[in-house]
């Protein structure tokens, strides 16, 4: 877990490289110091070909706020219906930018653009396997 306390562009750029290097396609600084914190706040950055499989948290919020590039955010209903598809972008693109995910609502995004750059805050502490995946779950 990489901890910053003040970002930067620069820090945005190290960002991407980050997570162009990682398997997953995706990287993330942390501003909390631990994963026990009771609020989890870090800048994530995704690429297109970083797959997030549908999931739900069962204890927890989310709110997404996009500071760079453009994403879908695909909400389901609890028998794996898309019910919603969200296009969003940056402010100044006038597409959605700030998303907040309620409490066990079926979830995941798909990257439009070459990569996209996250403001994420939910809740703590964080809890390895907390997360539901959908076993009726498919690739949007």
């Amino acid at each position: 877990m990489i901890i910053k306390k003040n970002l930067s562009k620069k820090n945005l750029e190290e960002l991407k490289v980050n997570a162009k290097k990682n398997p997953l396609k995706r990287a993330r600084f942390c501003v909390h110091d631990s994963p026990e914190e009771s609020i989890q706040e870090m800048f994530i950055c995704v690429y297109k070909e970083s797959e997030i499989k549908i999931h739900r948290h069962l204890n927890k919020r989310e709110s997404y706020f996009l500071l760079e590039g453009e994403l879908t955010l695909f909400l389901y209903s609890q028998n794996g219906v898309l019910s919603e598809s969200i296009s969003m972008g940056e402010v100044e693109s006038g597409k959605t930018f700030f998303y907040y995910v309620d409490i066990g609502q079926w979830h995941n995004l798909r990257v439009d653009s070459e990569y996209a750059i996250i403001h994420e805050v939910t809740q703590g502490p964080f809890i390895v396997g907390d997360a539901e995946f959908a076993d009726w779950s498919f690739k949007c």
